[in-house]
This record gives structure tokens, C-alpha cells and sequence, in this order.
């Protein structure tokens, strides 16, 4: 994932927060609905202890979706496949929600790309300037990126 810094724009403020309020939505509906009280007197006391599940590979790829599809001034959700011609890892069991644009079978591998496209259109002068971030979930702490 790329992220792009931007500090100039009230509107791409508002939109951010818009996006992070989202984000804090969702995980709020997904949450246990058993939520307690914590008692513990080795830390400080807490209102309330927050349980989080794990999303599966297709509501992580549905939840990127929203996001590009609910910011697409913020958001560009991609894939390897696509934009470089790679091939799907796996065979036509793996990833069936995945099976589109001459995809029969694997998994894709996707990428969002964060960035104020309104503010810093995309070979502009600010745009050229902005510092980028990769983070990557797919790797252990000890492995690079790439080969």
C-alpha cells in the first residue's frame, strides 16, 4: 500500500476523516457484542474491552472495494495481475471470489493506494514531491520485498 502526505486541503481533511470514521464503523459492527468491563489491577481500568475477528481473504478484499468505490478521490484499489502481468498464486479452487477479468482460477494479489488525487493530481509538481510509504501485511519481519 502507498500512502501520500497531505496536509494542504480542509476538503481532503473532512474526506479522510470521513474515511477513517468509516473504517472505525465497520469494525464496530463486527465487533463481539459480549463486550466487558476490564477489572484488571495491573492496568489502568478500561469502559469497555473491544473483541476483533479476522477477516477471510474475500471480506478483505470487499472492504477495500467500499473503500475505493465510497473514495475514489482518496482510494485506487488494484492488482498485480492487472497492472504487471503477473499470474494468480493458486489453482481454481483458491480465491473463486477472485475469478473475474480472465481470472479462472487462483488468487490476485491486490493493492490500495492512499493519496490525495484532488490536491496532488498524479504527475503534478506537489504530487512529485510527496514522500511515499510501503506497507505490506504479506510478509514475516525477517523476508524482503521482491526477489
Amino acid at each position: 500500500m502507498f500512502l501520500r502526505n497531505d496536509n494542504d486541503d480542509h476538503k481532503s481533511k473532512n474526506q479522510k476523516e470521513d474515511v477513517t470514521q468509516k473504517i472505525f464503523e465497520k469494525q464496530r459492527m463486527t465487533e463481539s457484542s459480549t463486550s466487558s468491563i476490564s477489572t484488571s489491577s495491573s492496568t489502568p481500568p478500561q469502559d469497555v474491552v473491544r473483541r476483533f475477528t479476522y477477516l477471510d481473504s474475500e471480506n478483505i478484499y470487499k472492504t477495500l472495494e467500499l473503500l475505493a468505490k465510497d473514495y475514489p478521490n482518496l482510494v485506487t484499489l488494484e492488482n498485480s495481475q492487472r497492472k504487471y502481468g503477473l499470474t494468480a498464486a493458486g489453482n481454481v479452487n483458491d480465491c473463486t471470489f477472485d475469478h473475474h477479468e480472465g481470472i479462472e482460477k487462483g488468487c490476485l494479489n491486490w493493492f490500495l493506494t492512499i493519496e490525495d488525487k484532488l490536491s496532488h493530481p498524479e504527475g503534478s509538481l506537489s504530487w512529485k514531491r510527496l514522500p511515499e510509504v510501503f506497507l505490506s501485511g504479506a510478509l514475516h519481519g525477517n523476508e524482503r520485498i521482491g526477489k
